[in-house]
């Protein structure tokens, strides 16, 4: 059996192999003609609307010679059988530790908690089929998610509509007799006066937004933890059994952007989507 790196082996899969399973359904040597719509138009009574994709989400080889090789349909299915499972973020997931801003300080604990909150909520969901996406996404156009930092960061003050630095201020709201009141954000520039109201403060932001790096960087272990799960599940051979390769791991670093040896384990989990929602941490 040969030796392959599961980058290498769902590569050759989706884009030698696959393809060549069809449109995802069999399709005869009329449709490959003009008239191959008129033919389903009649058949069917509607529009077909097909883009090519096959079963596998490739774009279907309609003139291959021969069936997909019995690996590579292993490694389809296995994928596809990932879709019953997604990923979570440890609590204390950091991927911004070294992040610094330009004048050399490191982000606030509220800008660092900040970034970590929107960025997760851009990199994950909870939808079932996350995981098979991301896989055939990166095994078709290659590559992994970027995780590189933009460089550094500066606090910028917040901007108002006209694009003058804006103020703000803290004001009491009640919503009726006897209910308690509730601190409220409010405008703290005096348009009459042209000048803040007394107590008025300016907030700043951080440019870029760190949080899409947060995004980035998450993906990019939210990938290399699908890998693993996909890795051991082809080695176990839970949807069959290869008969021409050898999977391995990928080589690739969980956390390329801080020391080497630094961290040995991912902070993004999987999540098993069934009644006792159970998690299980990946092999970094």
């Amino acid at each position: 059996m040969k030796p392959i790196e599961i980058e290498e082996l769902l590569r050759w899969a989706y884009r030698q192999e696959l393809p060549k399973a069809g449109s995802g359904t069999v399709r005869s040597a009329v449709a490959m003609n003009g008239w191959g719509p008129m033919n389903d138009y009649e058949r069917l009574l509607t529009v077909v609307d097909d883009d090519g994709r096959n079963a596998w989400g490739c774009v279907a080889d309609l003139s291959a010679e021969s069936d997909p090789h019995p690996d590579a349909l292993i490694v389809g299915r296995t994928v596809q059988a990932m879709a019953g499972i997604d990923f979570a973020v440890a609590e204390d997931w950091d991927g911004l530790a070294d992040l610094r801003c330009s004048d050399g300080s490191p982000l606030t604990g509220a800008e660092r908690a900040d970034c970590h909150a929107r960025g997760r909520a851009m990199a994950l969901d909870t939808r079932a089929g996350r995981m098979p996406g991301l896989i055939v996404r990166h095994a078709i156009l290659g590559g992994a998610p970027e995780w590189l930092d933009y460089g550094p960061v500066r606090r910028v003050f917040v901007r108002n509509a006209q694009g003058g630095t804006a103020w703000f201020r803290q004001a009491e709201r009640c919503d009726g007799e006897g209910r308690p009141g509730i601190t409220i954000e409010i405008d703290g520039y005096d348009r009459r006066r042209q000048r803040p109201f007394p107590g008025a403060y300016r907030k700043t932001v951080l440019a870029p937004d760190p949080a899409r790096l947060v995004r980035d960087r998450l993906t990019y272990q939210a990938y290399l933890v699908a890998l693993a799960e996909l890795t051991a599940r082809l080695q176990a051979g839970t949807c069959g059994d290869l008969t021409a390769h050898r999977v391995e791991g990928s080589p690739r670093a969980l956390w390329p952007w801080e020391a080497e040896g630094e961290r040995f384990a991912a902070g993004c989990e999987i999540v098993e989507n069934d009644t006792d929602a159970r998690h299980r941490r990946a092999a970094g």
